[in-house]
């Protein structure tokens, strides 16, 4: 009898704390649970930044661009708007419009307007390349990159046209002519804005520069 008068004690006691840890474990937004998802994702953001150096120094080093150990963070309160025309070589197809290109070409690109803006720039989180795209970049005088971005090529349509079943068929063509923003920080170091178009060789991207614009 003395024995049982102990044990059910204890088991109610250890019963009691299953129960209390369980409930705890599943509150969503507990301190613990909220201090550990915090400290995951400023663990996971250093790491995110190394992947893209690392991405962008293979890529731009053989254009003779050199990437730092760190990625430069712009903390500017102001950015500078560049307006640009892009005037694309190549024949247009013979499609309604004589202002598209069944693909991507060169061309020559010319600078219009700066303007000072204010405003902070967007820091860009991923990077991720395709062929529709273009990477800007901003060096230095000695060519240390200082900012870069992703942006979707300016001169990009998309035409849908409707088969013979009915259903739509998409194309992409290309504008022969295009004004586009580069809106870029306000960095007094960067010297010069250098355009890439990403190209896939079928094993890995290859940079391809389009046109390299002065900022001074």
């Amino acid at each position: 009898m003395r024995v049982a008068k102990f044990v059910i004690p204890l088991l109610i006691v250890i019963a009691l704390a299953v129960v209390i840890n369980a409930y705890v474990a599943q509150i969503p937004n507990s301190p613990a649970t909220n201090k550990n998802s915090i400290s995951q994702a400023h663990s996971a953001e250093p790491d995110k930044d190394i992947r893209i150096r690392n991405k962008l120094a293979e890529l731009l080093s053989g254009a003779g661009v050199h990437v730092g150990k760190a990625l430069p963070v712009p903390d500017n309160d102001t950015y500078k708007e560049l307006r640009v025309h892009w005037q694309s070589s190549g024949v247009p197809t013979q499609t309604s419009s004589a202002n598209l290109l069944r693909s991507s070409t060169s061309g020559v690109l010319t600078a219009l307007t700066s303007k000072n803006k204010n405003g902070a720039l967007p820091r860009d989180r991923s990077f991720e390349l395709s062929t529709n795209q273009i990477l800007v970049v901003g060096l230095d005088r000695n060519a240390e990159l200082r900012w870069w971005r992703l942006l979707l090529d300016p001169r990009l349509v998309r035409s849908e046209t409707p088969a013979a079943t009915g259903e739509l068929s998409g194309e992409e063509y290309y504008l022969t002519n295009v004004d586009f923003v580069i809106n870029y920080p306000d960095d007094p170091e960067i010297r010069e804005l250098r355009l890439y178009r990403p190209l896939w060789s079928g094993k890995n991207f290859q940079l391809e520069l389009v046109s390299t614009l002065a900022t001074e």
